[in-house]
């Protein structure tokens, strides 16, 4: 589960297969919703892992591949870019960054937790105003951002996160099994499973039964996210 940079995608005797989330599609979306965020005005900072920039974390790395892919169609965004090394200490960087660019309208970070929840500290400690001053899109769905974006709605600083199927993508992993022995090897070598469209305080409830089944009771809702009301319908978000 998820894709090692080295895999031996030839070694038919002992490999099955890997299965993932579609990554790229998860930083192109996160990206997407950043720029609209921007409106034209100001700069968007990202914050990103090291490992995953120079490729020895291809889910990551993907990431990036979204992200600038989505860049490179908006060129009158400005975007500046830092990397962490280690993200339990990613804080001093974010906080950095912020101080070099106060003209950053939005922080687009690639891991909700820990690293998006250290922006939620650091934009508070900076006394910047949630939901004018800054905004945060991070990836991964995540208590660090879904709590605050259910219970403070406009006035959070988490604006919107990428919800990845991660139940869809261990369903994957058995179904690629069982095709290998029912088809005498000959399954499909690597499956991804799409990320959830963009989830924001109107869709925050409806996106967590998307990617948890309600047979999953060892992951219970939290009540905040339980509690938020007026949330758009699966319908509502174009799926079926």
């Amino acid at each position: 589960l998820a894709v090692p940079q080295d895999m031996d995608w030839y070694n038919t005797e002992n490999f099955i297969g890997v299965t993932d989330i579609n990554a790229k599609e998860a930083g192109v979306q996160s990206a997407k919703a950043a720029v609209k965020i921007l409106n034209g005005s100001g700069s968007i900072g990202t914050i990103g892992y090291e490992n995953g920039r120079v490729g020895e974390i291809n889910t990551c790395y993907q990431r990036y591949v979204g992200w600038n892919e989505v860049f490179g169609e908006n060129p009158e965004v400005n975007v500046v870019q830092a990397w962490y090394e280690d993200p339990a200490a990613s804080k001093p960087i974010i906080q950095s960054m912020l101080s070099s660019n106060p003209d950053i309208k939005v922080l687009l970070i690639d891991w909700s937790y820990p690293v998006a929840d250290y922006a939620l500290q650091v934009c508070n400690e900076n006394g910047l105003v949630p939901g004018e001053d800054i905004y945060i899109v991070s990836i991964d769905y995540d208590n660090a951002v879904t709590i605050p974006m259910a219970t403070n709605g406009e006035d959070s600083y988490a604006a919107a996160c990428i919800a990845q199927d991660w139940y869809g993508a261990g369903y994957n992993l058995v179904y690629m099994y069982a095709r290998y022995l029912l088809d005498n090897g000959e399954n499909v070598k690597f499956v991804a499973a799409n990320p959830m469209p963009v989830c924001n305080k109107d869709n925050v409830k409806t996106t967590y039964g998307l990617i948890i089944p309600e047979t999953v009771t060892a992951i219970p809702m939290v009540d905040e996210v339980a509690n938020a009301a007026g949330q758009w319908t699966a319908a509502d978000m174009g799926l079926e």
